[in-house]
């Protein structure tokens, strides 16, 4: 009912906006949205099961290397602000080109590029480590790039 009081009974709801929307990376929404998906599987567990998905694979590697992509942009986030002051401007912009590529490749996951957005998350990762190679050697106390 779209109507005060229960009144004007629709069949459907005419959206004018059909642009799916996917949860933020990492949120509450996320895990609730994986957590209701589980529990359909759950109760849908007598009816017969899909036949094999050749994407299932790729979203696999997606959700690793956006994981890892994140990790280091974490990690990046902390070596930025360890990097003494005289050197944060000349190293910032290899900062922020892969903060760009991390924007890119969640782009891509909303567009359903998911191929695009492995290769995003993985330049994204690449110079995230290159990013804290550098803040390493002018003295970034916390630019250890391990994994």
């Amino acid at each position: 009912y779209f109507g005060n009081m229960g009144t004007n009974l629709e069949k459907y709801d005419n959206s004018t906006n059909m642009k799916w929307m996917y949860p933020k990376f990492g949120s509450v929404n996320e895990f609730m949205l994986n957590s209701i998906c589980k529990k359909s599987v759950y109760l849908n567990k007598g009816k017969p099961k899909k036949k094999f998905n050749p994407e299932k694979k790729s979203q696999t590697l997606l959700i690793k290397v956006a994981n890892q992509a994140n990790f280091f942009r974490s990690q990046a986030s902390s070596c930025y602000l360890s990097i003494p002051k005289i050197y944060q401007t000349s190293l910032s912009r290899m900062y922020l080109n892969a903060n760009d590529m991390f924007k890119r490749g969640r782009d891509m996951i909303k567009s359903g590029k998911n191929n695009i957005a492995i290769n995003f998350f993985k330049k994204a990762t690449n110079q995230y480590q290159a990013f804290m190679n550098a803040g390493n050697n002018v003295g970034g106390k916390s630019c250890s790039s391990s994994s």
